[in-house]
């Protein structure tokens, strides 16, 4: 399944089609961050719940994420000065489960970032040539390998790391945020010179920042507790009391009025 999202997104359809399990899936991949692998396995209710009861013995669970990006950074290499934007990371892996053992295995581990390398002659001019690349990390059974192509504009030899055991995910990893990879290349702390606001916040906080909400139709008739947090929970069982706060406040509930229309 291939599904493109924007900035907002509203997934609508008949029940038990789908639209919970989908949902389910960021937040396994927010969890997988959060609390580990392990633990988010257990999240989902264990191994069990993640399988194809009816399907193989052996199965497996593929994952990618794509998103465009509009990020650049400055770097020096043998006393040159380049520009490097990253136009877009791509971020997938795949685990291996078995119904015999109730056990799990990383298969593949990897991040992809597409980037237009350019040298820099002066302050703020640019060469006309660039050069098209990719920065890639991988996770090969516990050790982090690093790639720069084109080869020319690797900073130097990077050795494998074993810096995790193989039952954990880069996505649960320092080395998942591109500000600890682009200080690890290039030996110095992410400067951005040229982003987009958006984008740098999912390079740098990842699924921690996304907010996933899967109300519940019954919740809306039940009581409510008087004191209920202002934000909204992921249920909605306080959806009623953040409305009524948004419609007292003028601009809140102008925003909120160009939303609806927009979505309609």
């Amino acid at each position: 399944m291939e599904i493109e999202l924007g900035d907002l997104s509203v997934l609508i359809g008949a029940n038990a089609s789908g639209k919970s399990n989908f949902v389910q899936l960021f937040k396994f991949l927010r969890d997988i961050q959060q609390f580990g692998l392990d633990d988010a396995i257990s999240r989902q209710g264990g191994i069990e719940y993640l399988m194809n009861t009816r399907g193989e013995n052996k199965q497996i669970l593929f994952i990618e994420i794509s998103a465009d990006q509009n990020l650049a950074f400055y770097t020096e290499l043998d006393r040159r000065t380049f520009r490097v934007q990253i136009k877009q990371v791509t971020y997938y892996f795949k685990i291996s489960f078995s119904k015999q053992t109730y056990l799990h295995e990383i298969i593949e581990d990897k991040i992809i970032y597409k980037c237009d390398f350019m040298e820099v002659k002066e302050k703020n001019e640019k060469d006309k040539s660039t050069i098209s690349g990719e920065i890639t990390i991988s996770n090969k059974k516990g050790k982090l390998h690093f790639n720069i192509e084109p080869k020319r504009m690797y900073p130097e030899a990077i050795s494998p790391s074993n810096i995790y055991s193989e039952r954990r995910l880069l996505l649960e990893t320092l080395y998942f945020f591109i500000d600890n990879i682009i200080l690890i290349l290039f030996r110095k702390p992410l400067d951005f010179k040229e982003k987009d606001d958006i984008g740098l916040e999912m390079a740098i906080s990842g699924f921690k920042s996304i907010s996933i909400y899967d109300f519940d139709p019954k919740i809306s008739k039940k009581a409510m507790s008087i004191n209920v947090p202002g934000k909204l929970s992921e249920d909605g069982d306080n959806l009623t009391t953040v409305l009524k706060n948004i419609l007292r406040d003028e601009e809140e509930k102008r925003k909120l009025y160009n939303l609806v229309d927009y979505l309609l």
